[in-house]
């Protein structure tokens, strides 16, 4: 596939190596189930793009690149869904686990991040 993943603020990262797309709708607070069990929904927002994406085996530089392009409060990311989106996002959890130190101290990491539709 010629088409990035996944592109943050016009720069493209390392390949993910695990990649989902979810969507979500938002209801509005009163939203819910009555006492007699019918649902009484107010959709105030549909298809909120959820990206949860894993990468292995990174260097510090492309664990640094990732960790960089995530930093700012907002970002916008281009993703791929079957075509390409665009969206602004903030990050959710993300994680770093070394995988391996080599003998000349050099890590290896895998990491994961979570990007969530404003």
């Amino acid at each position: 596939m010629a088409t990035a993943l996944l592109t943050i603020d016009g720069k493209t990262l390392p390949t993910p190596t695990s990649f989902t797309v979810k969507q979500a709708d938002l209801d509005a607070d009163n939203s819910g189930r009555s006492e007699t069990g019918t649902m009484q929904r107010q959709r105030v927002r549909a298809n909120v793009a959820k990206i949860a994406a894993g990468w292995s085996n990174l260097t510090e530089a492309e664990v640094a690149a990732i960790r960089e392009a995530v930093a700012p409060e907002a970002f916008g990311v281009d993703y791929f869904f079957g075509n390409t989106y665009h969206a602004l996002m903030y990050v959710g959890d993300r994680d770093c686990t070394l995988k391996a130190v080599g003998s000349n101290g050099e890590t290896i990491w895998d990491m994961n991040a979570d990007m969530i539709e404003y």
